[in-house]
């Protein structure tokens, strides 16, 4: 997987745990907490493909290889969108983005078309 940093906000470090994930008619948010300063910020899709939350206890071989650190990235090569791809007969497009949420305690992988909005809240 060739992982991007991803920067949507300033002083955000790969050192932030999730407070809150919500997945309802609105479209899916996120509620994580940085470390570094107690900040809470937001990230907010409205219009998502397919994600996941995955314990990062379950990702040990990930883990083990280095594939999977804490933080924020994006990637357009990965084996989640290759499933994707496979599962719905739809052919590459360079929009569609997998967005991988990382912290301590889960990876939220998401993938989506759009770019979330993403706000401090604190």
């Amino acid at each position: 997987m060739d992982l991007k940093d991803w920067k949507p906000l300033e002083g955000i470090d790969g050192n932030f745990f999730l407070e809150g994930l919500y997945d309802d008619y609105e479209g899916i948010r996120l509620l994580l907490r940085c470390m570094k300063n107690d900040k809470v910020f937001r990230i907010f899709f409205d219009a998502v493909l397919s994600y996941r939350n995955t314990d990062e206890g379950s990702l040990l071989k990930s883990l083990q290889n280095g594939t999977i650190k804490g933080g924020l990235f994006t990637t357009h090569n990965s084996l989640f969108l290759d499933w994707y791809y496979q599962e719905s007969f739809a052919s590459r497009d360079s929009r569609i983005i997998h967005y991988c949420i990382y912290t301590p305690n889960d990876c939220i992988d998401v993938i989506a078309s759009f770019a979330p909005k993403v706000e401090w809240l604190t």
